[in-house]
This record gives structure tokens, sequence and C-alpha cells, in this order.
């Protein structure tokens, strides 16, 4: 079929088209209307890519806080390692006992920190259950924006009472890290499947903004076409 009155596809014309095109969109015959709609065709892929992207990660983040949740652990110390990042949350919760601001950010604070919440709030069940419910934020958190780290370091919280409500606005932070003295997390075959498939679907998403990058303009692509 030609593209043009004058013109009859051959293997030189597929092949100088295939050049332009990721592997999945290789061609093995074209016409005139294929050629107008080459770079939309590549970005309809790139946009087919990106949607796969985003559900296999969220399935990836999905599937760590699943099964690694429990492992992720948060210190109020610095750690060697790689630090990623910053993570914080904030969220408002009531207390069932009335308490002010600057008992919550004096020594009982500090003393909760040093000595973990899970000791000194035991005995005050809407306190602890608010401290574990942000902490929980937090792992949630960094998991999903640093999936490749395995800790918190530099974990700090703060209280303050709004007004004298008993609502208390609680303040977690950290930094997400890669220990060193932290032994890897161990991941089974059905994550180290999804991290092989995202690198894929990356690498698939690069070579094709490469290719729509270097695709000639229709006037363009159409007079070499005519010389070959």
């Amino acid at each position: 079929m030609g593209i043009f009155s004058s013109t009859k596809i051959t293997d030189r014309h597929v092949q100088f088209i295939n050049n332009f095109l990721p592997e999945e969109l290789k061609v093995k015959d074209f016409n005139m209307e294929d050629i107008v709609h080459l770079r939309f065709r590549i970005k309809n892929f790139i946009d087919n890519l990106n949607s796969e992207l985003r559900i296999k990660s969220q399935d990836l983040i999905t599937l760590k806080e699943e099964r690694l949740f429990d492992k992720f652990e948060l210190f109020n110390v610095p750690l060697k390692g790689k630090s990623l990042g910053l993570v914080d949350v904030g969220i408002v919760e009531r207390f069932s006992s009335k308490s002010t601001g600057n008992s919550f950010e004096n020594g009982m604070v500090q003393y909760a920190i040093e000595n973990t919440f899970e000791q000194v709030w035991a005995e005050n069940n809407a306190q602890y259950t608010s401290v574990q419910k942000a902490k929980n934020q937090l792992k949630h958190k960094a998991m999903s924006i640093y999936p490749e780290a395995n800790a918190i370091e530099n974990f700090s919280i703060t209280f303050r009472e709004l007004g004298n409500s008993g609502n208390v606005f609680i303040y977690i932070n950290g930094t997400a890290t890669i220990a060193d003295a932290i032994d890897a997390i161990e991941i089974d075959n059905e994550i180290k499947s999804l991290i092989e498939r995202i690198n894929t679907i990356n690498d698939k998403i690069q070579n094709a903004q490469t290719k729509l990058k270097e695709l000639p303009e229709y006037k363009e692509l159409k007079s070499e076409l005519k010389k070959l």
C-alpha cells in the first residue's frame, strides 16, 4: 500500500518508522493515517504505562504495609545509615481527662519519649491509643513516600491542648532512613515480583519518552520517507 501516490511501502520504510517506536508499537506495515497518529500512539502508550505504574506502586505500598509494617521501627536517636527525608503527621484527638498544654510539653513528654510511650501511657487507654494512631500514621506515610526505608530516626512527638476543650493536637515527626544496624527486611516473592514489574514499567516509560522526543514532525517524517 502506498503512503503517497508514487511511493510503495518497503521494508526500509517499515524499519525507518520502527526506529521511532517503542518495542510494543513496532509495525509490520503502515499507511498514511498511521503516520499522522504516531505521536498520539506513543503518548497514549506512555499514559497507559503511567496508569499501570500508579496501580502497581499502590499495590506495593499496600503489600509492604500489610507484611512489613510491624518490622518498621521508630527510634528517637540518630541512626547510622542513609537518611532519606523528614516525615511528619499532625492529628487532633480528644483525651478522656483534662490536661494543660504545659504538662504535655514538659517533663512528662520527655520522659515518655525516652522510656517509650508503650510503658508510660499504657494505663491511660485514650492517650495510649491516640499516640499509637499517630505513630502508625507516621509509619504509613514514611513507607508510602520512601518505600526503601526500614526505620524512622530522630522520632519526636509534641502535644498541645486546644483551649480547655480536652482536644489535643498531636504532632509527630522523624526522618525516614535506611539504617545500617537494622537487618534487611526479608521480602516475599510477590513483593519482589511487584518491584521488578515497577522497574520494568519505569524503563519502558523512559524509553517511550525518548522515542517521542526523537520522532520527527509529520512533514519532516513524510519527507524522509519519500527519500527511501
